[in-house]
């Protein structure tokens, strides 16, 4: 509808019509603002505050109407009448935009560390521990719901946690649910094959145990050769005379110097083209690992 009103040549003539879905859309949006906030709650209870480090960890949920008095402890009527009237406010810029600029889809979960936005001041460790306490808070939240936890997945856990966070992770995690991990670090597989059904497979192919499995120095060597032998540099160079009569090199009585340069109207044509060996997913429970670089973070920051 906003979108029809912003392509229209008389938009006015949308404005009863979108007040109309907006009462509507009061109703949804002060359900929605008030599920959030029932959910945000009921994380925070079962939030695992320092299962990694000593520093605390918390989640709030902010409004996007915060800055005109909308907050956590908001009554239900208290929320229908700011909504009400933003959306009466907002309602030319809103056709402006072509699309709604008010409402519960512009909310956001907050997680602190020490009181302090994860996002700004944690670091991608801090921040990748305080999601995955996040996820524990939902599973735990799911369970009381349902009376049966979910199964847990992360994949390439090396490249999310250290060794020991996998390892008080998993500690948590023990006797509770079904949890599959991947990982290309032949140290953590070694640390659990004992206590969980590993899969070790190997260039495509499953390896019958972590005894016949390549270390990871004949690995990494395997890995330097094949970037030798693969890598081709091709550079091409052509020079383009153009259609142009060129007099001829008389050569003066005294000497003079050669120019350094080459003429403007010669043209250099260079084509460098580089083949990289194609890359390997890591599967359950450990692969080769093909990674150029360690220090290369393969994740995004999760904020």
């Amino acid at each position: 509808m906003l979108k029809q009103a912003q392509e229209s040549s008389q938009p006015k003539k949308f404005f009863d019509l979108i007040e109309t879905w907006n009462q509507q859309l009061v109703d949804y949006s002060t359900q929605t603002h008030i599920a959030r906030i029932d959910y945000t709650k009921r994380l925070r209870k079962v939030l695992n505050k320092q299962l990694f480090s000593q520093k605390q960890i918390d989640i709030g949920y902010i409004s996007a109407l915060s800055s005109h008095g909308v907050t956590e402890n908001s009554t239900k009527e208290e929320y229908r009448q700011i909504i009400t009237e933003r959306l009466c406010l907002r309602i030319e810029n809103e056709v402006s935009a072509g699309h709604a600029l008010v409402g519960p889809h512009r909310d956001e979960l907050e997680i602190l560390i020490d009181g302090l936005e994860t996002s700004k001041f944690g670091s991608a460790g801090e921040q990748r521990s305080a999601l995955i306490t996040l996820d524990l808070a939902q599973i735990s939240v799911y369970h009381q719901a349902f009376e049966e936890y979910p199964v847990f997945l992360i994949d390439d856990i090396d490249a999310e946690l250290d060794l020991r966070r996998i390892s008080l992770l998993l500690g948590h995690l023990a006797d509770k649910m079904q949890v599959f991990i991947s990982t290309s670090k032949r140290e953590i597989a070694a640390q659990y094959q004992n206590q969980a059904m590993c899969n070790f497979i190997y260039q495509g192919s499953v390896v019958n145990s972590l005894e016949t499995f390549p270390s990871n120095d004949l690995i990494e060597n395997k890995i330097e050769n094949k970037i030798e032998n693969k890598i081709e540099n091709k550079i091409e160079v052509n020079l383009v005379e153009p259609d142009i009569d060129i007099p001829p090199v008389t050569t003066p009585s005294s000497p003079i110097l050669a120019p350094t340069t080459v003429p403007s109207s010669l043209k250099m044509e260079i084509n460098l083209s580089v083949k990289t060996p194609p890359s390997n997913n890591t599967v359950l429970v450990i692969d080769e690992e093909e990674n150029f670089t360690d220090s290369e973070d393969r994740h995004r920051a999760p904020f």
